[in-house]
């Protein structure tokens, strides 16, 4: 923990190059990590007041990370990165001037004393056969060295705050997030302890950069967005009404809610498989996030939540539906546990009317019976997905009985009568193309297989309210 805090307040006399010195960090955040999670040393680490310093440390190579997105799009921030290319500390002659603590000296590095200075020459306008990259203090002489593809490291400012001199500024590279990837792992690692979880649900600046990165749309940083929202939901378990400011329930479900609605339009739009898998496992964070404090929120935020999950799924559900073309070999996990995580969200929007409004639609109900046909397990259908034979078909069997609970919640007389369609004419459109009485089958199946599953409570009583249901 010295060793990462003096890094940061310039204290060590050890003399490294950038590159060096990033690799430094990176070590010491990872070996706090690991004393953190671990239950014999946990104890002394959050007792050490180093602690709560290596926390501030976090905030900074966060902040300064966010302060990249937080005003610019990406084209700019693109532009951002290729103007410093040239000047920034890598192509430069650098010398770090770094004192160490005297009472914690002999548990740094060694004993060695060097003073050197951050100095920054003017960049070279001659046309250069090869990239000069870093420097190297060796009996305080600075000796260049040569690399084909130096990184590209930026100086960005700390997010909220004026331009400032601090290192960890200059260590942070335009394709290597593992800076950033270590520093993720600490606060997640963090936000299972108290203290320090309170300290970072009252850092302003903290919260702020998280819900600065959450929201970029650029594909590059999607694991960066990924990693903020993880812990962001993560601290929303925490949450209650009394949080102010930034970091409250309201605040936290318009973030989220504007999150899911983003990346669902993008999913739509995009051909890439490994960018539709990333969103997908995106998506489920704030999905979950929404699900801690759902019940707390106002109704306008309520409703909001709720659109945009019935809109992500439904057109899940209908991209994966093809009639007897959605007979697949495997089912996808990523998929299954977004399906999941929705299931869940779904159910909790039963018992109120203002949300209840968005599952009661003849779009979304529609949906919904086309999920029940693919994932029923009934290989006869057509549109079958083999989803217990699959990686993750606990999630699918989690979400079919979630969905089908659902279902018979929603399919009443009240329900038909603002539909303005009875449910058998909604079946029925639904499963044309395939065979006769599909969904039926399904109920069946379900009912004679899951004997005292829920599944199988549920396929009873939607069978009997169907017999019951007026037909117009």
């Amino acid at each position: 923990m010295d060793a990462l805090i003096n890094i940061q307040h310039r204290q060590s006399e050890y003399s490294l190059r950038v590159a060096e010195l990033r690799e430094v960090a990176i070590h010491c955040i990872y070996i706090i990590t690991v004393l953190v999670e671990s239950d014999d040393t946990k104890a002394k680490i959050v007792e050490a007041e180093q602690s709560l310093a290596c926390l501030n440390v976090a905030t900074d190579i966060i902040s300064s990370r966010a302060s990249l997105h937080c005003a610019v799009g990406s084209t700019e921030v693109v532009e951002m990165f290729e103007s410093q290319k040239d000047s920034a500390v890598s192509n430069d002659d650098i010398k770090l001037k770094l004192e160490r603590n005297p009472e914690t000296s002999d548990k740094i590095i060694s004993d060695e004393k060097a003073e050197v200075e951050v100095t920054k020459e003017e960049p070279d306008t001659e046309v250069k056969t090869d990239d000069e990259v870093g420097a190297e203090a060796t009996n305080g002489n600075v000796e260049k060295k040569r690399n084909d593809s130096p990184p590209d490291y930026i100086v960005a400012t700390s997010f909220g705050t004026a331009p400032q001199e601090i290192p960890w500024q200059k260590l942070l590279i335009k394709d290597d997030l593992n800076l950033e990837k270590a520093v993720f792992s600490l606060l997640r690692a963090f936000s299972r302890i108290q203290p320090h979880r309170n300290a970072m649900m009252k850092n302003g600046i903290l919260t702020q950069a998280l819900k600065s990165l959450a929201q970029i749309e650029e594909s590059p940083c999607i694991q960066l967005q990924t990693d903020a929202l993880d812990l962001l939901a993560t601290i929303s378990v925490y949450l209650d009404r009394s949080n102010p400011g930034s970091l409250s329930q309201d605040s936290l479900a318009d973030l989220f809610s504007s999150v899911i609605e983003s990346n669902t339009r993008v999913l739509q739009i995009t051909r890439d498989r490994q960018k539709q898998h990333a969103l997908k496992k995106l998506l489920q964070i704030p999905v979950f996030g929404l699900q801690s404090f759902f019940c707390s929120l106002n109704a306008d935020s309520k409703e909001k939540s709720m659109r945009v999950a019935s809109d992500l799924f439904v057109y899940m559900a209908d991209s994966l539906f093809k009639g007897s073309k959605s007979r697949r070999s495997m089912a996808q996990k990523t998929d299954g546990i977004l399906f999941c995580s929705l299931a869940s969200f779904f159910m909790l929007s039963i018992g109120n009317d203002s949300s209840r409004k968005f599952i009661t639609t003849s779009r979304f109900l529609s949906s919904l019976i086309r999920f029940v046909l693919m994932t029923a397990g009934l290989s006869s259908i057509e549109c079958h997905i083999p989803t217990a034979s699959s990686e993750g078909s606990e999630y699918w069997a989690s979400a079919l009985a979630h969905f089908m609970f659902c279902l018979s919640c929603t399919m009443n007389g009240t329900s038909q009568g603002e539909l303005g369609i009875s449910f058998k004419e909604l079946i029925e459109g639904v499963q044309f193309g395939l065979k006769p009485n599909s969904f039926m089958l399904c109920m069946r199946y379900l009912s004679e297989n899951n004997i005292a599953g829920s599944t199988a409570i549920s396929a009873r009583q939607i069978m009997t309210i169907l017999d019951q249901l007026p037909c117009k």
